[in-house]
């Protein structure tokens, strides 16, 4: 089944991330209580406007197909029990041959036992079959351990502790190339675990909807660890996955609303990958405690990628999140640890949460792939928007860097980088605009405590430096346009600022201001 989604334009972007702002406004209070509660609310309603704005991106994107429990019944009508090359059928529905089990009708079966052999599911079309797994161990020398071949929802159920692998090789044109492969729609829950090792390819792939409601899953294979043609869904459960290229991977979409995720990649940690269809190939982080190490991207949409919610920590060669059209953050963490880029789209939005990032290059990439302009070309019509949250860049190129224009008019944000020239701490080949903050070049070395303090001695921003920087942008509610600041460096005084003043920049100096530091050569 196929819904069209709504794909939020960049312009569009901007126009609901200034609604989030201007949603968030309240009339200004004479007493202390009053403040806080207007504060309060401006909080509330800002983040009922950033999740409304995610929930508009992701319009009608919920289409991948979930088999719940009350669907199937819990009751097994036939028990397989595996014993060594061959197995025993109690019940109907299910045939042996030599070294491979067959099932061809819909119905409930428990497998328990150990094979050196394989598990087929051969059903009608409309067949809703579920496999209980319940301590069972199924290794194929010659094909896949698990082969649904046909039916319309297949269910894995784990109880106890099972183990699966496939053979070492598959034909290049091989129908079937996953130790747990599906042509229809998966389910996966339970209680129990399941190990997946893929010796020949993947891991655990479904040709349909992949989903995963519960269980503890272990997947360790020589090409992709979870992979779906269709839709991917993460409900809940804990998942290890080691895989030699993607890690966890739905073409079409990725959804994670839970679980517990711990990702090491040799390619991205988590994909999306439809390039046919511009309304699909998107990824949606809404929960979930997601630790993700990948050789290439941590994460990589070729649409969206749309934050709600969960704690994502990346550490990443290449980037830390990357979508081609829209990366919007709502709400949620995420800490990107070690990357390339940090955060890089042609629409880059971070309207609520928490985003900390440390970069060799750029930390948040406003980019337009498709677009000839930026970098010395002009605008390209990308965007970076932050009106909320808190952000916090350490970046060894440009801290917040847009080919096109940028703007920060909320939230909490800390841009650092180690130079002063054009690929600085704020940089964009279009227009900049921006409220509360203050701009400069300063040296700062790693493990330095940097403070903004006002004239009256009150500390209205501070932190401390992860990689040397000169040149810094900080942005807070508490920095008024026109007053004057001091920039304090391991307690001593570097340099003094204008709230608001907005650097300029010119063909050789970039942002000008006091401050040490050298251009990037």
């Amino acid at each position: 089944m196929r819904t069209r989604r709504f794909l939020l334009p960049a312009a569009a972007s901007t126009f609901l991330l200034g609604a989030v702002v201007l949603t968030g406004c309240t009339v200004a209070e004479t007493t202390a209580s009053a403040d806080v509660a207007a504060e309060e609310s401006e909080s509330e309603q800002v983040l009922t406007a950033a999740l409304a704005a995610a929930d508009e991106i992701l319009a009608a994107n919920e289409n991948s197909t979930t088999v719940n429990p009350d669907e199937w019944d819990p009751e097994p009508g036939t028990t397989i029990t595996l014993a060594g090359t061959t197995a025993t059928v109690d019940g109907s529905g299910a045939s042996v041959s030599g070294d491979t089990v067959t099932i061809t009708a819909a119905g409930t079966y428990l497998v328990t036992g150990a094979l050196d052999g394989q598990l087929v599911v051969d059903a009608p079309e409309d067949a809703v079959v579920a496999l209980i797994l319940d301590d069972a161990t199924i290794s194929s020398a010659s094909s896949a351990a698990v082969s649904v071949v046909s039916a319309d929802d297949v269910v894995i159920s784990l109880e106890g502790d099972s183990f699966l692998s496939d053979t070492a090789s598959y034909a290049e044109d091989a129908d079937v190339n996953a130790t747990l492969f599906s042509e229809a729609d998966l389910t996966i829950t339970g209680e129990g675990s399941l190990t997946v090792v893929g010796n020949g390819n993947d891991g655990i792939t479904s040709e349909d909807d992949l989903v995963i409601l519960s269980g503890t899953l272990t997947v360790d294979a020589v090409d992709d660890g979870i992979t779906s043609e269709d839709d991917l869904v993460i409900l809940s459960g804990t998942l290890t996955v080691d895989a030699v290229d993607d890690g966890v991977r739905g073409k079409d979409s990725l959804t994670i609303e839970g679980g517990a995720l711990d990702v090491t990649a040799g390619g991205d940690a988590l994909k999306s990958d439809n390039e046919d269809e511009e309304t699909r190939g998107y990824i949606h982080l809404a929960g979930g405690t997601l630790e993700l190490v990948a050789d290439d991207d941590g994460v990589d949409a070729t649409t969206d990628i749309v934050v709600t919610g969960g704690e994502t920590t990346v550490d990443a060669e290449g980037d830390g999140l990357n979508a081609e059209t829209v990366l919007f953050v709502a709400e949620g963490v995420i800490d990107v640890v070690d990357s390339y880029e940090g955060l890089e789209s042609a629409a880059l939005t971070i309207a609520g949460g928490t985003v900390d990032v440390v970069s060799s290059d750029d930390g948040l990439n406003g980019s337009s792939s498709a677009a000839t302009g930026g970098q010395g070309g002009g605008s390209d019509g990308s965007t970076i928007v932050i009106s909320g949250g808190t952000v916090t860049v350490f970046a060894g190129g440009d801290g917040i860097d847009s080919n096109g224009d940028a703007e920060v008019t909320g939230g909490t944000v800390i841009s650092t980088s180690p130079y002063t020239g054009p690929e600085a701490a704020v940089d964009t080949s279009g227009d900049f605009s921006g409220s509360s903050f203050v701009w400069t070049n300063v040296d700062a070395a790693i493990g330095d405590a940097v403070q903004v303090v006002a004239e009256d001695g009150t500390v209205v921003a501070e932190y401390t430096t992860v990689q040397e920087t000169a040149s810094i942008f900080v942005a807070s509610a508490q920095i008024e346009a026109g007053a004057s600041y001091t920039i304090t460096v391991a307690g001593s005084e570097a340099v003094s600022v204008t709230g608001d003043e907005v650097l300029e920049f010119d063909d050789s100096r970039g942002p000008g201001g006091p401050g040490g530091g050298g251009q990037r050569p």
